[in-house]
């Protein structure tokens, strides 16, 4: 039986992506390409043609609040802060807990916050509109051998402007029937270049970018495709 007559007769089911619960996470190097999302495939994995990507990537940052309980504190932001028709525009933690800003100035990349206690630390999380290249690969395994296909490549700090219900960001396959698919053990990787620090989770506190979107709806299959492998890496080694 051909790869694709198995792939054909294989059951398979419809696999939500979302960026906290499917892929392990990472934090990128500012200012150079970096993987910060990364999903293996347990068995056949396979995006579909069309289907819509939802994406926004928020920017990490820490505050430290200042020594009076009580007060009312302007935190500015080193980056350009963006009001998101998508998702929150800033997710803020008291240390571990969820708390919410007074008031968000987009036009001065700000917030204010009142702080019951003294020194502690904010840890935000918040969308922005600076100029990013965020790129989505399938990788073969093998080590230095391995090979690798880009799927998307897409400007975040636009995808984060930009309204996705209105005007969606969706993936387009024309490469061969195989670009969609992954085979056991590939990987889906996500990588960024950003001049600011993405981080999904933190350890200390526990605190987490719910904000973040990542989210798209592939197939997974129910065992291998004996060969596919092989033909995926054919095919990529031959565009």
């Amino acid at each position: 039986m051909s790869v694709a007559d198995t792939l054909d007769a294989m059951k398979r089911e419809p696999r939500p992506l979302s960026p906290l619960d499917d892929f392990e996470t990472a934090v990128n190097q500012t200012g150079t390409d970096s993987e910060i999302l990364s999903l293996q495939a347990e068995t056949v994995l396979a995006l579909r043609d069309g289907a819509d990507l939802m994406v926004s990537i928020p920017a990490y940052e820490t505050y430290t609040t200042d020594g009076t309980g009580g007060n009312t504190e302007t935190v500015s932001l080193s980056h350009d802060l963006v009001d998101s028709p998508n998702t929150q525009s800033v997710v803020l933690y008291e240390n571990g807990n969820r708390v919410t800003p007074d008031s968000v100035d987009y036009a001065n990349n700000s917030f204010d916050y009142t702080d019951d206690g003294t020194g502690n630390t904010l840890h935000i999380y918040y969308i922005v509109g600076d100029a990013a290249t965020l790129t989505v690969e399938k990788v073969s395994p093998g080590g230095k051998t391995s090979q690798a296909e880009q799927l998307k490549t897409l400007n975040a700090g636009r995808a984060n402007r930009q309204d996705q219900q209105e005007d969606p960001i969706d993936f387009q396959f024309s490469g061969s029937w195989l670009e969609r698919f992954l085979a056991t053990d590939m990987v889906l990787s996500v990588t960024i270049d950003a001049p600011y620090t993405v981080r999904f989770r933190e350890d200390t506190d526990g605190t987490e970018a719910t904000n973040a979107l990542f989210h798209t709806t592939a197939t997974q299959g129910a065992t291998d495709a004996p060969g596919l492998l092989a033909a995926i890496n054919d095919d990529m080694g031959g565009r």
